[in-house]
């Protein structure tokens, strides 16, 4: 992400709970163990409905939406109830990339679960989703005197293949946004109720209720989904909860308090929702309107899902990265501005929203290019979409061959999987990277040639060699602080093929405090799980195959060197 932006829980916060826990799933944006496609969709759990100020006490369960019929016949007591669905856009300064509230424009709600309510007794009399112009019509029996209308900030699709993503209040207990109309009477066999959900910009401030907040976020999460199916058009996407409040802000703490750090992708939670949580804070941080943010952190997602992700997560700007990290984060910024067909990321913040960054990621980075570097990344995923196109780019991200090796997920691993899905690009991708300063002629880069000017970086991997053997793996923090772990240099990179299935022993000594994780194929990841000071060992079933050792010092200082044993 682009500099100064802090996207991540960082991996020292989470690391020692991570340790007991059998398997991993980090808290962070494009953090923790790669995860499979889910085949189905969570059961949509009941709704508390609210309107973009605090919930109200009624429950409903939704039921799944259906395209009215046109070739149905009306009844006589049937009414169509149809209209335009509108959200208030508040864009950004072309310059500065500021907020421009006198520039707001209505623009349609896309894909949105519609609801039809009788009213006053509130009952479900209809159900629909919006079009492509904000447009709904649905077809409601015996509705009574009078009817609103409900607009879920939730794109829904039950049939196959499935989706569910909504847009909540994370300090209202996951209250989901609406936005409901006033009631209209009844009269004839049709009925017009249009909608429009408001900034809530008063001229100089935000007032009470800023309605399109989460409707601005649903719409760039529409977008992207359209983006990615047009390329991978019968996957199904697990559920996802997008969390947006006016008290989000920029705060370590209590995310149910709105201190969440940042803009993130947390990963899913225990009952398998993945969780995206959005900045609201007035004056300070918002970034409901800033879509190429939203659609980063959607792309965490997307690669979660559908790929591998071995990212670390943690605080990062335009410093040398972990090779996971970096590819992570690169791959988020890249795929916002493909995504978006937009090279120039925005991110306001500010008093009035009237500061901003902007990147512009179609220019080639000015120095430090380098396969550790999430601009170089970005800048490349923006010249592989105008010269080999996206269906090939997402091939590469979520086709086999980024799965099925231990390798672990960097642009190394990306650009060979690419040269596989275009392979008439091959030199086309050859010569893009070479100026980038980056060669892939192998999944582990084995003929790279740029260090970062790091001792130890290079050969990305060292390889194991007889059982029993001690091998040194020395880390470093040239690049970084201590406390980070997520930078160049900071990790040593071994690959370790087991000859047959069976128990095997790993323990790495040395330094204050050693720490290693083992990766394998499909996600395959174990944490060493007992230490002692200058010790940590793993005892673990293998299949015959290939893995990856990743080791550093957990009180990391400086150059710190560490013994490797396997048995």
């Amino acid at each position: 992400m682009p500099v100064g932006w802090r996207c991540c829980i960082a991996w020292r916060t989470v690391l020692r709970t991570l340790m007991l826990m059998a398997t991993l799933s980090l808290a962070a944006c494009g953090g923790g163990s790669s995860s499979g496609d889910s085949s189905q969709l969570a059961t949509p759990a009941p709704v508390t409905t609210v309107t973009p100020t605090p919930p109200a006490s009624t429950v409903t369960t939704p039921s799944a939406p259906s395209a009215p019929s046109a070739l149905s016949a009306l009844s006589a007591a049937d009414v169509t109830v149809a209209g335009s669905l509108r959200y208030e856009s508040v864009p950004s300064n072309s310059t500065s990339g500021a907020l421009v509230y006198s520039a707001t424009a209505a623009k349609p709600i896309r894909g949105a679960v519609v609801e039809v309510y009788s009213s006053p007794a509130d009952q479900l009399v209809g159900t629909g989703l919006s079009d492509e112009a904000g447009a709904y019509s649905i077809k409601v029996s015996d509705p009574g005197a009078a009817v609103f209308v409900r607009v879920k900030a939730q794109l829904l699709q039950s049939t196959a293949p499935g989706w569910d993503i909504r847009v909540a209040d994370n300090t209202q207990g996951s209250a989901q946004y609406v936005l409901d109309t006033p009631a209209k009477s009844v009269s004839g066999s049709s009925l017009t109720i249009d909608a429009t959900a408001a900034t809530g910009w008063t001229g100089s401030s935000y007032g009470a209720s800023r309605s399109s907040a989460p409707f601005a976020i649903l719409d760039s999460v529409y977008r992207a989904l359209q983006k990615v199916r047009s390329a991978d058009p019968t996957r199904a996407w697990p559920r996802l909860n997008l969390y947006w409040s006016v008290n989000n802000r920029p705060a370590a703490g209590d995310f149910a308090q709105g201190s969440i750090s940042s803009t993130l992708y947390a990963g899913p939670d225990e009952g398998g929702v993945h969780q995206i949580y959005v900045l609201g804070r007035a004056d300070v941080d918002t970034d409901e309107f800033d879509k190429h943010v939203i659609t980063h952190e959607f792309g965490h997602y997307l690669q979660r899902v559908a790929s591998r992700n071995d990212s670390l997560g943690g605080s990062h700007g335009s410093e040398a990265l972990d090779m996971r990290v970096a590819f992570s984060e690169g791959w988020g910024d890249g795929w916002s501005t493909i995504a978006t067909e937009d090279p120039v990321y925005v991110d306001s913040s500010g008093p009035g929203q009237a500061n901003a960054s902007r990147f512009d990621f179609s220019k080639a980075p000015a120095s430090g290019q380098g396969w550790y570097k999430s601009d170089t990344v970005a800048y490349l995923l923006w010249k592989f979409n105008e010269q080999i196109g996206f269906p090939s780019i997402w091939q590469a991200l979520a086709g086999a061959t980024t799965n099925n090796s231990a390798v672990l997920s960097n642009l190394h691993l990306f650009a060979v999987a690419l040269k596989v899905a275009a392979p008439s690009k091959a030199a086309t991708i050859d010569s893009l990277l070479a100026n980038q300063r980056t060669t892939a002629a192998d999944v582990y880069g084995s003929t790279e040639t740029n260090s970062g000017g790091i001792a130890d970086v290079l050969p990305l991997y060292k390889i194991y060699g007889a059982l029993g053997s001690n091998q040194t793996v020395c880390a470093n923090v040239a690049v970084g602080t201590p406390d980070t772990l997520n930078k160049l240099g900071n990790w040593a990179f071994t690959r370790f093929t087991a000859p047959t299935t069976r128990s095997y022993s790993f323990a790495l000594t040395g330094g204050s405090d050693p720490d290693f994780s083992l990766y394998g194929v499909n996600g395959f990841r174990r944490l060493a799980n007992t230490s002692a000071a200058g010790s940590e060992t793993l005892t673990v079933n293998l299949n015959a195959g290939e893995y990856v050792i990743a080791a550093t010092e957990f009180s990391l200082t400086g150059r710190t060197c560490l013994n490797l044993v396997i048995n």
